[in-house]
């Protein structure tokens, strides 16, 4: 059996994986023996996605029993041995379910070289519970007494985790609320902020072929109120959108000079996770419309205050069910939307406390996960 680098150097090494959506990130943490209170970060990548759920996974039933294969990955075939580290944590988006569990450890532990019982070396979560790894931290730092937290990932999609410190001030997982992916859900994530902003345009674009008028619809004495509501969201939209600068922008995306070519750009992509991630990064073109200082783009902000909406529910709904005092909690924030440009942020945290009442006892951006999560290991080995 070969010695590994690390072992000459007598350095306990730890790998963790943020696997996205959109994009896969890995950390290498290490720890010499003789100075086990240094953790040193050895190593970063970057990688598309790792959702399980987007690869090409063949699922095939025989009478003796059900047998995987990862097709799009001939490489998990070999596993390397032995994988040099001490503890890995692989946080994966996509990982929601028992079988789903059984199906990725099955497959990383073989390709790390591991045995499918060692349930140490390897920990296997959805990617949501690695921002958990900053609540401890501020509940280990902080003056006030810190009860837990929620993590909330806006990026591709979308998912909210709560936290618990127990007597013993070990975090425990309450539950969670959305991932369910971009068919079912996702709401307040990337995602739907491309879908909505493409429904809404789309729908402005029909209204201007069945009629020649810009004028406001307008109302009677006998509208009920589910028209009023239809005939105000008409209005503002026909005004918003017929103003907006998200037009030639969105159209230069898809590589299209005119509307009546964008519904079928879209559809004519039959790649599901190439198709999901041209909608997803309309996303950077709203929050820059959104957030221009020289001329704010009022249809864009109107598309993140929806989403904002959306998010805010999310969290809200956590609180609700776990009977949560926000004031005490830490709002873990991950996720490409709240990256792109702070004032996102602001216009959720402003949402959350103007229209649900809520103010939190720390808000913090984790931009690294996965760095996060190789110290949070290196450091409690």
């Amino acid at each position: 059996m070969r010695e590994s680098t690390f072992e000459k150097q007598d350095m306990d090494v730890y790998l963790c994986i943020d696997g996205g959506g959109t994009k896969t990130n890995v950390t290498i943490s290490g720890r010499s023996r003789d100075t086990p209170d240094e953790v040193q970060i050895l190593g970063k990548g970057t990688n598309q996605s790792s959702n399980y759920t987007g690869m090409q996974i063949t699922q095939s039933y025989h009478e003796d029993g059900t047998t995987m294969d990862f097709e799009a990955q001939p490489e998990l075939k070999t596993a390397l041995k032995p994988a040099p580290f001490t503890k890995i944590w692989a946080g994966l988006s996509g990982m929601d379910g028992r079988s789903d569990y059984d199906i990725l450890y099955k497959h990383l532990s073989h390709l790390f070289g591991l045995p499918s019982t060692d349930q140490v070396t390897l920990k296997l979560t959805n990617d949501c519970d690695l921002l958990s790894s900053q609540i401890q931290l501020i509940h280990s730092q902080s003056d006030r007494p810190c009860k837990g937290g929620i993590v909330m990932i806006a990026g591709t999609g979308s998912i909210a985790t709560a936290f618990r410190f127990d007597s013993s001030s070990i975090l425990q997982s309450l539950g969670r609320i959305g991932g369910h992916g971009y068919l079912l859900g996702d709401h307040g994530s990337a995602y739907y902020v491309g879908l909505i902003t493409i429904q809404e345009i789309l729908s402005f674009f029909d209204r201007r072929h069945l009629s020649s008028s810009s004028s406001p619809i307008t109302t009677t004495t006998t509208t009920t109120t589910a028209q009023l509501s239809l005939i105000d969201h008409i209005n503002l939209y026909n005004q918003l959108i017929s103003t907006s600068s998200l037009i030639t922008p969105i159209l230069n995306h898809f590589k299209i000079d005119k509307l009546d070519d964008l519904m079928s750009k879209i559809y004519m992509n039959t790649n599901d996770q190439a198709r999901k991630i041209a909608i997803s990064s309309i996303s950077r073109i709203v929050m820059e419309a959104a957030f221009n200082e020289k001329q704010q783009d009022k249809f864009a902000l109107q598309i993140l205050e929806r989403t904002a909406i959306k998010l805010s529910e999310l969290v809200y709904e956590m609180i609700l069910i776990y009977n949560l005092n926000p004031e005490g909690l830490v709002l873990c924030l991950g996720g490409g939307m709240w990256s792109i440009y702070p004032g996102f942020k602001e216009l959720v945290l402003g949402i959350m406390k103007n229209q649900f009442d809520v103010s939190w006892g720390w808000v913090s951006i984790v931009d690294l996960p996965d760095r996060i999560g190789a110290i949070s290991l290196a450091s409690s080995s």
